[in-house]
């Protein structure tokens, strides 16, 4: 019988563990997006500074949600917060290291391409800001107004 309410109660202290790494990662991705958007739409930095912000202030607050509520630690901080620290520098560098470039690769291959041979075959001036075409095009088919001319 004892044997039975352990097997339970391991079960309901991973259900409750689940609930807590869930809510913590919502409360993060929240927090995240909340700073991307402003940082962007409101103080209007570049997306990449933006993002960077999103990373930086999201990185602080999940150290903070999760040492005391995901892992609940008491200790002291100081050296976790240098651990932390250089992993999460290591991990921006690698992961925004590598995603500029490969974004900007695939958007130029997939996008700009085409309409740069369109523009060579009819010797046409390109727009001068030839980047926020899909943007612009898109954003303009949601408000339902109809797209640039091209």
């Amino acid at each position: 019988m004892t044997k039975g309410l352990g097997k339970i109660k391991k079960k309901y202290i991973f259900l409750g563990l689940l609930a807590v790494i869930v809510l913590v990662g919502v409360v993060n991705t929240l927090f995240g997006t909340a700073i991307m958007f402003v940082f962007y739409n409101v103080f209007h930095l570049s997306y990449w500074l933006s993002s960077a912000s999103n990373y930086v202030f999201g990185s602080i607050l999940s150290y903070f949600l999760n040492k005391y509520f995901t892992f609940q630690s008491k200790g002291s901080s100081g050296k976790t917060i240098g651990r932390f620290v250089i992993n999460i520098t290591i991990c921006y560098l690698c992961a925004y290291g590598l995603a500029k470039p490969l974004v900007r690769w695939e958007l130029d291959r997939v996008y700009a391409l085409p309409y740069t041979r369109r523009w060579m075959a009819q010797k046409l001036q390109p727009p001068k800001q030839p980047r926020f075409w899909m943007m612009e095009n898109c954003t303009s088919r949601m408000a339902g107004t109809p797209p640039m001319a091209s």
